[in-house]
């Protein structure tokens, strides 16, 4: 299983990913979220670990991870992103 640590250096070598979070059984999970954007000039790094009861959008997607027969924990991190901005042509 993933530990807070490699949850967080994962964060650290892709700056794309704002939040990780860890499915440990169908009613917890583990969430790392980064504080700001993070920013090449930056030296430091704040991260929030939150621990608990899922949200309405890990709800479903532990519904469909259960539907597909996936056996918790979930071994693999999900991801979420910072939105890409378009480009003003």
């Amino acid at each position: 299983m993933q530990s807070i640590d490699g949850m967080i250096n994962v964060m650290l070598g892709d700056s794309t990913i704002h939040t990780t979070t860890l499915f440990v059984e169908p009613k917890w999970i583990v969430r790392v979220t980064r504080q700001g954007k993070p920013d090449r000039r930056d030296r430091r790094a704040t991260f929030l670990v939150t621990e608990g009861v899922p949200n309405c959008d890990a709800q479903k997607f532990i519904k469909q991870a259960q539907r597909a027969g996936e056996p918790f924990p979930i071994k693999k991190l999900q991801y979420r992103f910072y939105p890409v901005l378009k480009k003003a042509a």
